[in-house]
């Protein structure tokens, strides 16, 4: 069923009315349209609908993406970490057991890894926390040389040149 209605426009948009329905169309089919349109813009179809589709299914893969480049970083931080703990090379005698340990120290990461992904927190946040309770509150710091060994005072040795 059909509503009759009169309702009084504008000159312009009557002007451009009268062109739309030169073009094709009534102007009881025009209005009905824009009237839907203007009620209830989610239900229409139209170009506008795909691109808005199109567009809130790039926001979510950037919003995934960036989420995997976090990980990442945080991954890569979580691992300076644990690597910054590896002592440096041991004699052979002493290898197998560094083996041993390091196993075990891939196993705590790999579990970490895995409950940092789960819950979602930041890492490099808690990496950093860390290295100020580990380092002190001044964080990391640039070790300082060795001071260079003092020439001998020939005077003091008794030896002469």
């Amino acid at each position: 069923m059909k509503t009759k209605i009169g309702i009084y426009l504008t000159d312009d948009v009557a002007i451009r009315l009268d062109r739309a329905v030169r073009a094709g169309g009534t102007k009881s089919d025009i209005v009905n349209t824009a009237l839907e349109r203007f009620l209830d813009p989610a239900s229409a179809k139209g170009p506008y609908a795909e691109v808005l589709a199109l567009l809130e299914a790039k926001r979510k893969l950037r919003r995934r993406i960036r989420r995997d480049v976090e990980l990442t970083a945080e991954a890569f931080a979580l691992f300076v970490r644990y690597f910054l703990m590896i002592t440096p090379p041991l004699p052979e005698s002493e290898q197998e057991e560094a083996r041993q340990l390091g196993h075990a120290r891939l196993k705590v990461f790999l579990k970490e890894v895995g409950r940092r992904v789960a819950s979602d927190g930041g890492w490099a946040r808690d990496v950093m926390q860390s290295a100020a309770r580990t380092r002190g509150a001044g964080g990391f710091k640039p070790r300082q040389p060795a001071s260079p060994p003092k020439p001998a005072d020939p005077a003091k040795d008794g030896s002469r040149g």
